[in-house]
């Protein structure tokens, strides 16, 4: 049986975007139209707030949020983002972190989203000891 990367990369169920968690996500400036692509095993809405700087308990701006390179996008160029510029690529097939990892790994070299920067997504060490 030859398995393609699509058999690996599922669609999203019918939750409310906002709730739903472990996943690879794509945010894109309505501005500029850049993006930046990231994982989580957090619900898409947490996550998107951390990146926009608010609480996502209340909505409103918090006074030390965290670092992104969203946000750090958002506040360089003046460009506006809210959580309708995210969406969801791929939900986590099996729902082991390295999975959810790799996948982002290579959504990442694929896209080629220049708000991730030189940030390639996660390393993967292919030197396995001899056993």
């Amino acid at each position: 049986v030859k398995n393609k990367i699509r058999d690996f990369v599922s669609k999203p169920n019918n939750l409310p975007l906002d709730l739903q968690a472990d996943l690879i996500y794509q945010y894109t400036c309505p501005s500029c139209n850049q993006s930046y692509v990231g994982e989580t095993c957090r619900q898409l809405h947490i996550r998107a707030c951390e990146h926009l700087g608010k609480s996502w308990r209340i909505g409103k701006s918090i006074k030390c949020p965290g670092n992104s390179s969203i946000q750090d996008h958002i506040l360089e160029t003046g460009h506006i983002g809210d959580f309708s510029n995210f969406k969801i690529l791929s939900k986590n097939p099996n729902k082991l972190n390295i999975t959810r990892k790799i996948l982002e790994a290579f959504l990442i070299k694929q896209i080629k989203p220049k708000i991730n920067g030189n940030i390639t997504g996660f390393l993967l060490n292919l030197n396995f000891p001899a056993w």
